[in-house]
């Protein structure tokens, strides 16, 4: 359906739509910025494959040469970083849906403009935001090394760059350093494909990439409730069940989810269908917290296939004053003081434009017992996130 309404010059991404009326869609001028970054990152490219047919294989071509023509060299949407990572990474899984038949114009255009954009990855890496946005430049530049002819002499420098990142990045129990559930989902995606590549390549397989896949696995077991979906915490909105179903297809233990993250801050009780999530952590780094919560001590509850208490959660389609509403304590399934959340947020409008609405203070301490016998579960928790403006301990 997608591939189709491409082919019309319809083009609907982050809940907007755009009709080009003929025109290319990168000519467009004032389009929302977030439909412009769904655009520039060729992630659509996936629904024309989809489509498998001659015409939108055409089709392919013929918007990546639009691109290549109006925005090869600079964009102000286009050439931002984690956009770059995002199409490199889009370009090269497509690849062989695109040159399959291609003539040898097309096939130089692309691999010239593919080779630009890899470049500026690998020299503006270390200016990348902290925390997915720079491993998502780690495995684009890992998977360029490893699968693009010219490139080879960079593949040790990249598979180790890739490494560190992963060691920094994923913690000992496979969350996140950022606590965002979905950041899990996001980095699998990315990671698999080019774990497989580096196999197919006769390559070592780096220490960090196979412990992370290990531990991240479980961990998306752990935060799904009896019906599919991920608890909503920290940056966590509606899950993506297509992207969920090909991730488990690599889980080749199946087993039980564990019942405690101490490193990422979770606990999850379960007793027959019953599930409870809690959060029961302190805020992430200041320059990872850009989609975290104050829902400390927060929890979501689930029954078979009902979800029963839950947090607001953050849809990716909503406006920043929604994000913002969406992040307060008062949107999460815990207590509540004079209408004021448990962590405070940095409120200056233009550091905000470079680095995001960031958490500047949160609970300290949040000390967690737990005990499982032949009782059943208890889990014990208490933060001080309300202990300097109202001398209150939430327990």
């Amino acid at each position: 359906t997608n591939a189709a309404d491409i082919y019309g010059g319809r083009y609907l991404f982050s809940g907007h739509v755009v009709e080009t009326q003929g025109e290319s869609p990168f000519e467009i001028l004032g389009a929302d910025i977030e439909w412009q970054q769904g655009l520039h990152s060729f992630s659509w490219l996936r629904d024309l494959r989809a489509a498998n047919s001659q015409i939108s294989r055409q089709n392919a071509r013929a918007l990546i040469d639009d691109w290549i023509k109006n925005c090869g060299r600079r964009h102000p949407v286009g050439w931002e970083i984690p956009i770059v990572s995002k199409r490199v990474l889009s370009w090269l899984s497509q690849s062989p849906f695109l040159l399959e038949d291609a003539d040898h114009g097309f096939y130089e255009r692309f691999l010239k403009s593919l080779a630009r954009q890899v470049r500026y990855l690998r020299s503006t890496i270390n200016e990348a935001n902290e925390g997915i946005e720079q491993l998502e430049v780690a495995i684009a530049v890992a998977a360029a090394s490893i699968s693009m002819s010219g490139q080879g002499r960079y593949t040790r420098q990249s598979i180790r760059r890739l490494d560190q990142e992963l060691k920094r990045q994923i913690l000992p129990d496979g969350g996140h350093i950022s606590r965002n559930p979905r950041a899990i989902i996001d980095i699998l995606t990315d990671l698999l494909p080019v774990r497989q590549a580096i196999v197919s390549q006769g390559l070592e397989l780096p220490e960090a990439v196979l412990q992370s896949v290990d531990r991240m696995i479980p961990m998306m077991r752990f935060f799904r409730h009896g019906d599919g979906a991920f608890a909503h915490f920290n940056g966590m909105g509606s899950t993506p069940n297509d992207l969920i179903a090909t991730i488990m297809a690599y889980d080749d233990a199946r087993g039980s989810p564990p019942s405690d993250a101490p490193h990422s801050g979770y606990q999850r009780l379960t007793g027959g269908e019953t599930v409870v999530i809690m959060d029961t952590g302190k805020p992430p780094s200041l320059y990872v917290s850009e989609d975290a919560h104050a829902g400390c001590l927060s929890f979501e509850f689930s029954s078979g296939l009902n979800r029963i208490v839950v947090n607001c959660g953050v849809s990716a389609l909503s406006n920043d004053a929604w994000r913002r509403v969406s992040r307060s304590t008062a949107a999460h399934s815990t207590v509540t003081i004079e209408d004021t959340s448990s962590c405070r947020f940095l409120s200056d409008r233009r550091v905000e434009e470079w680095f995001g609405t960031l958490i500047l203070a949160g609970p300290k301490n949040v000390p967690v017992t737990r005990a499982d016998d032949e009782t059943g579960i208890r889990v014990t928790a208490s933060h001080d996130g309300y202990a300097s403006d109202f001398q209150l301990v939430h327990e």
